[in-house]
């Protein structure tokens, strides 16, 4: 399917240049207000004498002039004890920065001496602590010991006990010759037993016979 028509209208504009505005160069003027008057003094009316009026505003200079030179003279005072203030400041600035220095150069020895007296610290701590691990050690090493000894003393009594560790000779005596010992003295025991019933038996023999009364008889 195609699609629309559109209509389309190309339209420009351009607005006006800027008209000249020469009102804010003009200098600006008060508004007169009031009336203007206006006066003229003769010289008849003797309104300023000159030799009777000069004299307080000649004094009035002379004081103003003899002030100005004064505080020329105190100004020039105060910039020689300004100057001297200033290097007696630049001495005193370069004292105190030999001063700092100085005492920059003691905090530095004082830091270092505190640095090495730590390191020396640390290390006799860790020096304690290795004798003392030592000392541990030994402890337990000797304690081990004994109380190994101890373990094996009465294993060794429990397993030789029970017959897990025996004494071969002791066990070829006890197996062997103890045996043959007891079976040997049963024999030579059996045996004598044995003789002396015979002998006994031989000895009883005529006293019964004797005691038999006789057939004659």
């Amino acid at each position: 399917m195609p699609s629309p028509h559109v209509d389309e209208t190309e339209v420009s504009t351009q607005t006006d240049s800027f008209l000249p505005n020469d009102k804010h160069k003009k200098p600006f003027v008060l508004k007169k207000t009031g009336v203007d008057v206006s006066t003229e003094i003769a010289e008849a009316d003797n309104l300023f004498d000159f030799d009777e009026e000069v004299a307080p505003l000649l004094t009035v200079l002379v004081n103003k002039t003899l002030k100005q030179a004064l505080c020329e003279v105190e100004w020039e005072e105060e910039l020689k004890y300004i100057a001297l203030y200033l290097v007696r400041s630049e001495e005193l600035h370069t004292n105190k920065a030999l001063d700092a220095e100085a005492v920059r150069e003691l905090v530095a020895q004082a830091r270092k001496a505190y640095a090495i007296k730590g390191a020396e610290k640390i290390e006799q701590r860790r020096r304690q602590e290795e004798f003392n691990l030592v000392d541990e050690k030994v402890a337990a090493a000797s304690l081990s010991r004994v109380l190994l000894n101890q373990v094996m003393e009465d294993a060794t009594a429990a397993l030789t006990d029970q017959g897990v560790f025996y004494d071969p000779l002791r066990r070829q005596v006890e197996n062997n010759f103890m045996p043959w010992v007891y079976s040997t003295a049963n024999t030579v025991a059996s045996k004598k037993q044995t003789a002396r019933r015979l002998v006994e038996g031989m000895l009883s023999f005529p006293i019964e016979w004797s005691l038999v009364p006789s057939a004659s008889t």
